[in-house]
């Protein structure tokens, strides 16, 4: 509301999606919400680091701390988050780990 801050998409760990608004965890457990879409956060993000691994939860590759098996999959993430992977992402987040 008061302006633009610009973030490094180095300190995103992941952003989670709020309906119409885009809730970013950065590093240090600091958040700010986006008044845009998680869809338009992930088209202004790299692909080569960031993976939509959920339909609400795109994350960081970079701050991927495990893999975790159960249901499905979810992921420990650097800020000691644990992420939900969806089905359809599991394969493509593990081809992209390894």
């Amino acid at each position: 509301a008061d302006g633009i801050e610009l973030v490094p998409w180095e300190e995103i760990v992941y952003c989670k999606s709020d309906s119409n608004y885009c809730e970013i965890n950065l590093t240090g457990n600091r958040k700010m919400v986006a008044s845009k879409t998680l869809k338009n956060i992930e088209a202004n993000l790299p692909s080569t680091q960031f993976i939509r691994v959920h339909k609400s939860y795109l994350i960081n590759l970079k701050h991927i701390k495990k893999y975790l098996k159960r249901d499905g999959g979810e992921l420990l993430m650097s800020n000691g988050k644990v992420i939900p992977v969806s089905r359809n992402s599991r394969d493509e987040i593990l081809k992209r780990l390894l």
